[in-house]
């Protein structure tokens, strides 16, 4: 299989995975008060604010699906930096 194809479905794998734990995360933090994006949602460009982080729908704060991404992103990065270090901690 070319390396091109590989990539391709490593890099969907990897924003469909980071897209949903960031999902988890929003909810949690937030405890419910903001929302995401659904994954196939298209937001018309002046609606956003924040560079492109949230908008508003009425009085409600939805996150954009790469907003949400980010946070999955970033919390899966947390994780598995941390246990590299309990590893290493633990290995010294």
């Amino acid at each position: 299989m070319p390396s091109f194809i590989v990539e391709l479905l490593l890099q969907g794998i990897l924003e469909f995975a980071c897209y949903f734990v960031g999902r988890i995360v929003v909810s949690i933090v937030s405890i419910g008060s903001w929302r995401c994006d659904h994954i196939t949602a298209n937001v018309a460009r002046r609606k956003l604010r924040a560079a492109g982080f949230y908008h508003l729908r009425g009085q409600q704060v939805y996150l954009t699906v790469e907003a949400t991404q980010l946070v999955g992103f970033l919390t899966i990065l947390l994780f598995v930096g941390g246990g590299v270090l309990i590893w290493y901690l633990g290995s010294a």
